[in-house]
């Protein structure tokens, strides 16, 4: 289903519909420790979908295609899986330094508006969009927090003169209404920003700005909606029922402040962040 490295990269997670493997992330791979979760329970609360990691690799959080959230604890063990050589100088391999990782389930939850369907996270907190196309955040202690409707949210960013429909006439603000599965998330520490694609082929990403950085600027008149300690500020890129392209996947260059976007055409596009244009 998918493979995750950790923020350090020392470990590697490959998960599928119903077990999830801890490798190392080293040149010698080594698997450290599994953990399946039991018939019963996939057929019930869905089958595993997307994996992310915490920032010091203690814990780890999965959604399933039933909209639930499984949170585990990842232990470390001191006894040594591998302490070997080979006896050939030119294949000297020590592997002295691999451990015993134990997964343990810790608890679960339902997200609410519809259930997980996609997520991402930051240093504190996940933040999840769901099959009716909110944005939900959770601590990673399970704590539910802020629940956003991110149409509302983006629909009233101050783009509205920068997009068009297939006609080449400007958009007006009713044609900004997305209510479709929220299908990828991808936050950027270094930009503070969230990219999000949308299941019917739109995409849009949302500024989270501290109300200091805001003060006494223009866009302190627009952002209105606070997330999480957050002040939003929201941008559609496509809109896909109005647009003949649609979006399939998100990504952003925090070097160079630039957003693509990949098209389900095969092309891509890509916009420059600093003043929302279109590079050629």
């Amino acid at each position: 289903v998918s493979i995750t490295y950790s923020k350090d990269g020392n470990l590697v997670a490959i998960l599928t519909h119903q077990t999830t493997y801890i490798w190392s992330g080293g040149q010698q791979r080594v698997l450290l420790g599994y953990f399946k979760r039991s018939q019963e329970s996939t057929d019930i609360e869905g089958v595993n979908e997307h994996l992310v990691w915490n920032n010091d690799s203690s814990q780890i959080v999965i959604t399933t295609n039933a909209g639930f959230v499984f949170f585990y604890d990842i232990k470390i063990s001191k006894k040594n899986l591998a302490n070997f050589k080979f006896s050939m100088e030119h294949h000297y391999v020590k592997l002295n330094n691999f451990t015993n990782i134990i997964i343990t389930f810790a608890f679960k939850t339902l997200i609410p508006r519809g259930g997980a369907n996609c997520i991402t996270s930051t240093e504190t907190q996940l933040l999840i969009g769901t099959k009716l196309g909110y944005l939900v955040s959770v601590a990673w202690s399970g704590e539910l927090g802020d629940v956003i409707d991110l149409n509302f949210i983006i629909s009233n960013g101050s783009n509205f003169s920068r997009l068009s429909n297939k006609n080449d006439q400007p958009l007006i603000q009713s044609e900004f209404t997305c209510r479709s599965p929220v299908i990828q998330l991808e936050f950027v520490k270094k930009l503070n920003k969230l990219g999000i694609v949308f299941e019917d082929g739109s995409a849009a990403f949302i500024d989270f700005i501290s109300s200091i950085e805001l003060k006494g600027t223009q866009i302190e008149k627009f952002t209105q909606f606070r997330f999480s300690g957050w002040l939003l500020h929201g941008f559609w890129l496509i809109i896909g029922k109005v647009n003949d392209k649609k979006c399939t996947r998100i990504s952003f260059n925090s070097k160079y402040h630039q957003i693509a976007i990949g098209l389900s055409n095969g092309k891509v596009e890509v916009f420059h962040l600093s003043n929302f244009q279109q590079l050629p």
